[in-house]
């Protein structure tokens, strides 16, 4: 009796032991056969899923990337210390109207409290006249690329370079204003030119952080023009030069592509963590990192069960599963954001706000997306939408200027440009309506974006920041203005 109870205990629980086990098997499998399936229902739909489509052979002669590192980080490597010496940038006061850098002597960083003036950017710059010289010469080379590796995920990837496409498009800008105050228009041209180079970099390392830094460097040149335009030094020609290589930037085309090139990163990724132990060890060990950036939740401890179970498990069957779930984050966002082109931001921004947060069973089995914050994909693309913005206020600045140049004042109506100054209307990307424009008498004129809080606040320079919060940057008002300068009575 005994005997036969034991052994029915024995068989069931060896049926639940293979019951488990075909469970185990059938999940495993399973997220490879939905992964699979997914892909192909992407390709169908003409979804390209390799990054070696998006990569342009580079002819090293005619690329100017280590040319423009070397030259400047001789630069940086002045007493002048970027960017804590740069004057505050569109200080907005008296609603959108700003003071002209150039005409002040010396200014406080808000930083650190030190006192700057021109004659230490002078200094430093007429110090490396030659690098400078060097550096606009370069810079008319065709290629602009820091080689960035595409084909290893986000392994080992050499991103250290860019950090100096910041720093060189902040000296430009400053040689700019110098040379301005110089009455120095050629050479100013030359910097206005070199800056439409830089922001303009290569298509061909189509990365978040390569847009997030050309985000950085348009801001840097868009104030270099605005300096530029109330100098009123430079004729039609010039001018219209300047916004032809404006015009011909297109922010949104590009992080749509960055989007694209990192999905499909992120599926190499993967391959490569399921067949090497090394990227896995590296991509586990930055979970931390990543964790603390994003204020996403790291892996739990990583022991013996960890490592005997729950790896091998991870590579035979749940890397499958997470990531489809990772693809389809990504497949979201990206189908997302290519509406925003034709129904504008404020439509597109509450949805891609929504994400898909991983369930208690998928943190057991996922081992990448700890710390991967998902939700940052709209704030990443948010700052491609004001740049898209800035480029519009930029081009229809300029417009304006020739405009006045050539008729004595400002038009009533920004179709009253076309064709001459402008092809067509420009776009406020938040609402995908034209961006607003007024002008009183001719003399002057409004001209702005509706803003993040995607309401139209008749051109209002109020700050949205909480009261008593430090700073406020072009950014953070009610309505996205041109600013115009400070006239004196």
């Amino acid at each position: 009796m005994k005997a036969s109870k034991s052994r029915k205990l024995f068989l069931a629980t060896g049926a639940f032991l293979c019951l488990l086990i075909l469970c185990l098997v059938g999940d495993l499998f399973q997220g490879k056969w939905a992964l699979a399936k997914f892909k192909k229902e992407l390709v169908k739909k003409g979804e390209q899923l390799s990054v070696l489509p998006f990569i342009k052979k580079i002819d090293p002669s005619q690329n100017a990337g280590s040319d423009f590192i070397r030259l400047v980080s001789s630069f940086t490597n002045s007493s002048v210390k970027m960017p804590l010496a740069l004057p505050t940038l569109f200080f907005i006061n008296d609603g959108h109207f700003v003071q002209p850098v150039s005409t002040l002597n010396s200014w406080t960083n808000k930083t650190a409290g030190d006192v700057h003036s021109w004659e230490e950017f002078e200094e430093a710059l007429d110090s490396s006249r030659q690098s400078l010289e060097d550096l606009y010469s370069v810079l008319k080379r065709p290629s602009l690329h820091f080689g960035i590796i595409l084909t290893n995920g986000f392994s080992d990837l050499q991103v250290s370079g860019l950090l100096q496409v910041t720093r060189g498009s902040q000296w430009l800008m400053m040689q700019t204003l110098v040379s301005l105050r110089r009455g120095n228009k050629e050479t100013a041209l030359k910097c206005l030119e070199s800056l439409s180079k830089v922001v303009a970099q290569p298509d061909s390392e189509s990365l978040l952080i390569v847009q997030l830094v050309k985000y950085a460097a348009a801001f840097s040149a868009s104030y270099a023009v605005w300096e530029a335009l109330e100098s009123h030094a430079f004729s039609d020609i010039q001018l219209e030069q300047i916004q032809k290589h404006w015009m011909e930037l297109n922010f949104m085309n590009e992080m749509l592509q960055a989007f694209e090139v990192e999905r499909n990163m992120t599926i190499d990724h993967f391959a490569l963590t399921r067949g090497s132990k090394k990227v896995l060890n590296e991509a586990l060990s930055n979970q931390v990192v990543v964790a603390k950036m994003t204020d996403g939740e790291p892996l739990d401890d990583q022991g013996v069960l960890f490592r005997s179970v729950r790896i091998p498990l991870w590579r035979t069957g749940w890397s499958f599963q997470e990531e489809l779930h990772s693809l389809k984050e990504w497949q979201k966002s990206l189908e997302d954001y290519r509406q925003v082109p034709f129904k504008g931001w404020a439509d597109i921004h509450e949805r891609t706000s929504e994400t898909n947060p991983l369930t208690g069973i998928q943190k057991f089995k996922f081992l990448l997306s700890h710390g991967l914050a998902l939700n940052h994909h709209p704030t990443t693309f948010s700052r491609a939408v004001r740049t898209q913005i800035l480029k519009e206020l930029v081009v229809t600045a300029i417009a304006l200027e020739r405009f006045r140049m050539k008729t004595g004042q400002y038009p009533n109506d920004l179709n009253a440009m076309i064709p001459n100054f402008l092809i067509e209307l420009p776009k406020d990307w938040i609402d995908a309506q034209p961006l607003r424009y007024s002008s009183k008498d001719g003399e002057d004129y409004l001209l702005y974006s509706i803003g993040s809080d995607f309401k139209d606040d008749g051109g209002s320079g109020e700050s949205t920041k909480a009261k008593g919060a430090s700073g406020t940057s072009f950014w953070d008002r009610k309505d996205w203005i041109w600013p115009r300068p400070i006239r004196p009575d």
